[in-house]
């Protein structure tokens, strides 16, 4: 009889996970389609510039924080061994997204401003005393902002990358975190924690084309020219590869006269495989490289140009 009811009480459990899993499913659900729907969470009629605004994506992203935290407890006990996913990643996505959100707003209104610091913005520490659903004037939300210390774009990236890591320290296999904390890390300046994810992903074949713009823009301006180098071999190899691995089915599917197949294969390499734009920008890097690091005299160069010519 003890076991019987500790059958039930596991079997009870399970079900309250599962219906626990299946509220968090739906909520999240709302959470992305209000997201898109709205534009990055813009409340009709109001401006990127005004403070309410900004208050009201604080306390968005601080709400979704809490919501994330509070149903931490459904990954607890989960079965099937390693997951890429845990239940509730995808707030700590929305989270990052509303700040990177703000960050943009408040880097435009400092171009606008002519290169004033955004007075809108809000400190880390000014995160804590909103209260999540309280109201807010127009002037009580500037008198707030304006008390506080203003964040920078670069401080609300921080709290994107916190956030970020922080799930992933929970769910270690997220794709999908990794590769907005690159693009976090890569408009903070902090190129190296970037190139350690990147690394971890095991790109390679035909991501290595589609995922490496998530490095190019950085890897020469912050003098990571071995890994840059490594990165456009790694480009070129496999486009060479593709256009050999097509000669050969493109043969194949012709010996069996399969001629419709052999269309497409010549159409997908011309038209797409062989116009990569990483391709170029991959060659280019790789001529600049060599023009930085192994020409010794204008001679030297100007041979090297004449021969790529």
């Amino acid at each position: 009889q003890e076991g019987s009811g500790g059958g039930e009480g596991e079997q009870g459990a399970n079900e309250r996970r599962k219906a626990a899993i299946d509220r968090l499913r739906r909520h999240i659900c709302a959470r992305q389609l209000r997201y898109l729907v709205l534009g990055g969470l813009e409340p009709e009629g109001a401006t990127s510039s005004s403070p309410t605004t900004f208050l009201r994506l604080a306390r968005e992203a601080r709400s979704i924080m809490k919501e994330y935290q509070a149903t931490l407890y459904v990954n607890e006990g989960a079965q099937g061994g390693q997951r890429e996913v845990q239940q509730g990643d995808e707030l700590v996505l929305l989270v990052a997204h509303t700040l990177l959100e703000m960050a943009r707003r408040a880097e435009a209104e400092e171009e606008a401003a002519g290169g004033q610091k955004q007075k809108f913005g809000l400190a880390p520490d000014l995160l804590e005393g909103l209260a999540v659903d309280s109201p807010c004037s127009e002037e009580a939300a500037g008198e707030m902002v304006r008390s506080s210390v203003a964040a920078s774009p670069w401080t609300l990236r921080a709290e994107a990358a916190v956030a970020l890591e922080y799930a992933l320290s929970l769910s270690p296999y997220n794709y999908q975190m990794k590769l907005l904390l690159i693009q976090v890390y890569r408009a903070m300046g902090a190129f190296e924690p970037g190139l350690v994810l990147h690394n971890q992903l095991e790109i390679k074949s035909i991501q290595l084309d589609s995922l490496s713009f998530l490095l190019f823009p950085g890897m020469m301006r912050c003098g990571f020219f071995n890994e840059a180098s490594q990165l456009c071999k790694g480009i070129i190899q496999f486009h060479r590869k593709c256009a050999l691995d097509c000669a050969d089915f493109l043969k194949d599917a012709s010996h069996v006269g399969n001629y419709v197949k052999a269309i497409e294969l010549v159409e997908f390499q011309r038209g797409k495989v062989s116009r990569s734009l990483q391709l170029a920008e991959a060659k280019a890097t790789m001529s600049s490289l060599t023009l930085a690091i192994s020409m010794h005299s204008t001679r030297e160069a100007l041979a090297y140009l004449q021969e790529q010519a």
